[in-house]
């Protein structure tokens, strides 16, 4: 899984604990040397529980630090890393200091982690290994001019470690090192990782053995030797799926995603295609380890997940041609899921977290009945790939359009509507003409009457009932909702009975003017640089006078229990939507989805909410029996111009356990936002089909009052999640 060698060399390189013993710290140690994360957080977390002594609970706390390091939750680390740089001394001591200079590089102090460097040098000065690491990590940390010499002085002191598997390890990371100084590098690149392979060989360690001919693969590929590259990536994967699969699983994606490039690169597809499919296998084998952020900062995600689910979804494509019936459905179904898949990750990605993803009761097949679409547009650099599910199985159609021009469209598209302005029919009528027109047929033939689509990129940003055929609005004609993923989805009808209702608002904002970030208030205030805004011009440019009576209005629809201004506070809302048995929770208030779940909140009164309280509403073992149907979030916009900011509404859903969540794409106009709530929900609440064919019909409703006729008024209303 982008197995790079760190951005600085780990501490525990430099230490191997005997193989044989039997004791829960080693067991921990090794799970993590194995790159089973989650495993060895479990067992350390034991293991410093149960310690008999300071020494054994420092020494846990500090294994544990690094293994939080390499699962991307740096708070923690640095607090079990700073617990044993305390408490203990010497070499021991000098180790986790080093494991803290990563730390303080990974938050972008590099001079914070050189002074620790020297400073773990100077804990142990006898120590050969714990110098060398330190001078390694010091020369990455050097002016660029002065970082090759000082790597091939301390390179040349490698040979002097008796212990092979450190040797190795240290080998690697000057070689790792020296591949990324460019040209002049070159030499000593080549050396160190072969010298990394002689090194792992005589310590007879598979994992290293792997690690070493995946570096080398790795450079070769970097310099033009395809075929030299693809032989020892296989080489190495011989020996990964030879030896223990608790030692090796994780190097493996890395390595048939090599050798699937470069087949592809070689012209040889059936070998591409069969090294991405054994990679996503891969993948889901330890998916649960595989960090949100590597420890350079990179996004899992984008550097590895995405490209890899996608390199093997456009390999399928390649294979439908021809292919008729069941064989080209099974293909399709491929497809289907690699892209759920790559949905999954994304939206794990923004929240930074893979449990309360995966904890989302998921989506039976059986939910596509008849009148219902689900279109997946896969946007690639030259087409978009389109793929429509019904009960009938799944169509397949391409359109010719660059993700360039598709980018643009849907971003011109986007906030022309957000502006209220004229001119966006020819955009809306070329969005149409590449996504749903291609499907008209099917449409027909499954009398489609409700679309729910899994948009990706920049088609997030799009309103899809907003698209037009020229004749009419697509929401004339569907009943449309949105899904981050089926298997992101709870799609089980909807409880019987009146739900019980929490309709909270916030007209006139009270102290969150004083606790929001400032990015935001510049925002909202139209000031930049820095310029001062007073608290009561803020206040009154966040007013929103038309929540009071859309409050009032929904709580009588519902007949729900109501919580305005004063008493909508952030820690009044969360115990009274903990303590109640609320099916469906409405808040009118400003909030802001950015693109990622910390940059994302809601306003109450006196506070904001984060990503995080809305987890308050888990509370109860009630709420995972039966979770909350919907969530709606009337004045909250995604930000402008970002892609990723609409997850942000999906995010909320997971955060809250809700299966189904109303949120706006841009800010809607009092008048507009309280008419279509009232319409939707006295719609709901007489017992309309689902969720979306009452916000399909309050939209139309809304759509054919002229003052609202403008797609700003009703088009920014999009339901995400359970559409029943």
């Amino acid at each position: 899984m982008a197995r790079a060698i760190a951005p600085l060399l780990a501490a525990w390189l430099a230490w191997a604990p005997a193989t044989q013993a039997a004791d829960p710290y080693l067991e921990g140690i090794r799970a993590r040397l194995a790159g089973n994360f989650n495993q060895a957080v479990q067992i350390l977390s034991a293991a410093r529980a149960e310690a008999q002594s300071a020494h054994a609970r420092a020494r846990a706390s500090g294994e544990l630090g690094v293994a939080y390091l390499q699962l991307g939750r740096v708070g923690e680390a640095r607090e079990m890393l700073a617990q044993a740089v305390a408490d203990l001394s010497g070499a021991e001591r000098a180790r986790y200091t080093l494991d803290l200079a990563r730390v303080a590089a990974q938050l972008g102090n590099p001079e914070e982690a050189a002074d620790l460097l020297r400073e773990a040098k100077a804990l142990a000065p006898g120590n050969e290994r714990i110098g060398l690491i330190a001078d390694l990590n010091l020369a990455r940390l050097a002016p660029k001019e002065e970082r090759l010499d000082l790597l091939a002085k301390a390179a040349s002191r490698i040979p002097r470690i008796a212990h092979m598997q450190s040797r190795a390890m240290l080998h690697l990371n000057a070689g790792s090192q020296a591949q990324g100084l460019g040209p002049a590098a070159l030499q000593l690149a080549y050396t160190q990782l072969q010298a990394a392979r002689n090194a792992a060989e005589l310590a007879a360690d598979d994992r290293l053995r792997v690690e070493a001919l995946d570096a080398l693969a790795g450079l070769y590929a970097s310099n033009g030797r395809a075929r030299d590259a693809i032989t020892l990536s296989r080489e190495a994967l011989s020996i990964a799926r030879a030896a223990d699969p608790g030692r090796t699983a994780d190097l493996l994606i890395d390595l048939e995603w090599r050798v699937g490039r470069l087949a592809r690169e070689q012209g040889d597809a059936d070998l591409a295609l069969a090294a991405y499919q054994r990679a996503v296998a891969d993948i889901d084998a330890v998916r649960a380890d595989i960090p949100i952020q590597y420890e350079d900062g990179r996004s899992s995600y984008r550097a590895t997940l995405e490209p890899i689910y996608l390199g093997y979804a456009d390999l399928l494509f390649g294979r439908l041609e021809g292919l008729r019936g069941a064989e080209q459905q099974a293909v399709l179904g491929r497809i289907r899921d690699v892209v759920e898949l790559t949905r999954q990750a994304e939206l794990q990605d923004y929240l930074r977290d893979r449990c309360d993803v995966d904890a989302i009761q998921r989506t039976s097949r059986s939910a596509v009945g008849p009148g219902v679409a689900v279109l997946y547009p896969i946007v690639f650099a030259d087409r978009i790939e389109l793929l429509l599910e019904t009960d009938a199985g799944i169509a397949w159609r391409t359109t010719r359009v660059d993700a360039r021009t598709v980018r643009l469209t849907a971003g011109g598209f986007a906030r022309t509507l957000r502006a209220g302005a004229d001119g966006y029919m020819v955009e809306s009528r070329a969005l149409h003409r590449w996504l749903l027109q291609p499907f008209e047929s099917v449409f027909e033939e499954q009398r489609t009457s409700t679309l729910i689509v899994v948009p990706e990129g920049s088609l997030r940003l799009v309103p899809m009932h907003a698209l037009h055929d020229g004749k009419r609005y697509a929401i004339e004609r569907f009943a449309i909702g949105t899904v981050t993923g089926l298997t992101m989805t709870n799609a089980s009808p909807r409880a019987s009975g009146e739900p019980e209702t929490l309709v909270a608002g916030m007209s006139i904002p009270g102290p969150v003017v004083d606790r929001l970030p400032s990015g935001i208030v510049e925002s909202i205030a139209g000031t930049r640089g820095g310029q001062a805004v007073s608290r009561d011009a803020l206040r009154e440019t966040l007013s929103l006078p038309g929540v009071k009576e859309e409050v009032m209005s929904v709580a009588r629809l519902t007949g729900g229990r109501m919580m305005l201004d004063e008493a909508f506070t952030a820690r009044a809302f969360q115990g009274e939507a903990g303590s109640g048995d609320y099916r469906i929770v409405h808040i009118a208030s400003h909030g802001v989805f950015g693109g990622s779940a910390d940059t994302s909140f809601i306003m109450a009164y006196d506070d904001v909410l984060s990503m995080r309280d809305l987890q308050s509403l888990l509370h109860g073992e009630r709420f995972r029996r039966k979770p909350m149907e919907l969530l709606t979030l009337s004045a909250c916009q995604s930000a402008e111009g970002d892609d990723r900011s609409p997850l942000g509404i999906s995010g909320a859903a997971v955060k809250a356990r809700a299966k189904s969540v109303l949120g706006t794409l841009w800010p809607v106009e009092d008048d507009a936002a309280r008419t279509v709530m009232e319409r939707f929900y006295r719609l709901l609440a007489g017992g309309a089909a689902s969720k979306v064919k009452a916000l399909q019909a309050a939209q139309v409703e809304t759509m054919r009052e002229r003052r609202f006729e403008h797609p700003f008024f009703w088009a920014p209303f999009v339901l995400i999640g359970n559409w029943q």
